[in-house]
């Protein structure tokens, strides 16, 4: 074995190996050319915004797309579209990214959190069971990383007790259950073009539905309240409820246009770059990549590299191996991060429950005292252990869809290295990072 890169060896890669991203070319300049000669450069009748609510639609497999300046203004219009009422509960993983929480509390709603599966890190239906109540209104799974949430499951929950499911789709554009594209799988979904995501264009989002009633909600919302029809025999906007400025611009859904075609041919790279990794630690005791079940296809807009000390032989609380892995994984030129290390009901945005002020919308609910309790962290357990014994590959900057097989192949081979060294990485480095979260 050779020597670790922390422990004076040379680095396996460097800087300079991995792919940056977003990937830009002559096609999203030419696009972007198009906008600026055609001089309409905002509206919701923008020929490049209309086309590409359109062609959206297509590829989730629903009737309406309509494009917001940001995955979370696609999330809000998701929310205003199910008619969340101020105090009602909306079902969250407690693992995840904090938008979809953030816009049920800007609604009036309550989040609350339950536990998600260990493995793939996606919202636990069996958790869901647990907490529903006769306040709950809607379910939003997060397709976590790209890999698709149990949906059935999820579905049958939420059409038994009468809930809309919303899925965040943020992370998830191509990913498939039982060979149907996510966004289509429930009541609506919010996607993302954020400059890290899969088809980048800055900033921007798709809210999508099959819903036609669920649509006009939306495009309401969207719009400041304003009811298109009324408006017409109006002569003029009227807002007929809340409501705001959603809309995206032509240049984002130029620049969106252009990265969908070269989506295909990024995607098959991306599963092949995936098979090379699991083929590479297929053998490695103690180490493993995110799951993802047999029926699903996920698209890795993160992928997590699972560890266990206890396996692996070592005397090691999972925070502090997880330190030692991630130094020694940047010191060999791998691109790795945490990503997350706070549990969604752990931000200070949530857990005093000061909301708005005076606990607004908590002191909504008739059990306030009780419903704080429910966002204490030993509540999830799951949900803990995996962002403890976890770290993810790649980085926003250098994601897996950017790189090229040869990398990976480097990136593969960096991992096992330090893998195989982890002993002499744990002798060297005795006192490194916290044995146990404080």
């Amino acid at each position: 074995m050779s020597q670790l890169a922390i422990l004076g060896g040379a680095p396996t890669l460097t800087q300079g190996d991995h792919r940056p991203w977003p990937q830009l070319g002559a096609r999203e300049r030419e696009a972007v050319s198009r906008v600026l000669e055609r001089g309409v450069l905002g509206g919701e009748d923008g020929p490049a915004s209309r086309a590409l609510e359109a062609r959206f639609a297509e590829l989730v497999g629903v009737r309406h797309a309509l494009l917001t300046h940001a995955g979370t203004s696609a999330l809000q219009l998701a929310l205003a579209a199910a008619e969340i009422a101020p105090g009602e509960e909306v079902i969250l993983p407690a693992y995840g990214y904090v938008a979809a929480p953030l816009c049920v509390l800007a609604r009036g709603g309550i989040p609350r959190f339950v536990d998600v599966d260990r493995e793939n890190g996606n919202l636990d239906p069996r958790a869901v069971e647990e907490v529903l109540t006769t306040r709950a209104r809607a379910i939003v799974p997060m397709h976590i990383h790209g890999c698709p949430a149990d949906m059935d499951r999820l579905g049958a929950l939420a059409a038994r007790y009468g809930l809309a499911l919303i899925e965040d789709a943020a992370q998830a554009l191509g990913a498939t259950h039982r060979g149907r594209p996510v966004g289509g799988l429930g009541a609506s979904a919010a996607f993302s073009f954020q400059s890290t995501k899969h088809v980048p264009a800055g900033e921007g989002g798709v809210f999508v539905t099959d819903d036609d009633a669920a649509a006009e909600r939306a495009r309401s919302a969207r719009g400041f309240g304003r009811d298109v029809r009324a408006q017409r025999e109006a002569g003029g906007l009227v807002a007929h409820t809340l409501g705001g400025v959603g809309r995206g611009n032509e240049m984002m859904a130029a620049v969106a246009l252009a990265q969908l075609e070269r989506l295909p041919e990024r995607m098959a790279t991306m599963r092949w770059n995936e098979t090379l990794l699991r083929d590479a630690f297929a053998d490695l005791e103690g180490l493993s990549l995110q799951a993802v079940e047999a029926d699903r296809t996920a698209v890795w807009y993160k992928l997590r590299l699972h560890f266990d000390a206890r396996v692996a032989g070592l005397a090691l609380a999972p925070r502090a191996l997880r330190s030692l892995l991630m130094r020694a994984l940047l010191a060999e030129g791998v691109g790795v991060t945490l990503w997350q290390d706070h549990l969604l009901p752990e931000h200070p945005a949530f857990a005093p429950h000061e909301g708005f002020g005076r606990r607004w919308p908590y002191a909504l609910h008739p059990e306030p005292d009780t419903l704080r309790a429910e966002y204490r962290a030993e509540r999830f357990p799951r949900a803990r252990a995996l962002l403890d014994a976890s770290l993810v590959l790649f980085d926003e900057n250098r994601p897996l869809i950017a790189q090229t097989p040869r990398t990976v192949e480097r990136v593969a081979a960096a991992v096992r290295k330090v893998w195989a060294g982890r002993h002499a990485l744990a002798r060297a480095f005795p006192d490194d990072g916290p044995t146990d979260r404080t």
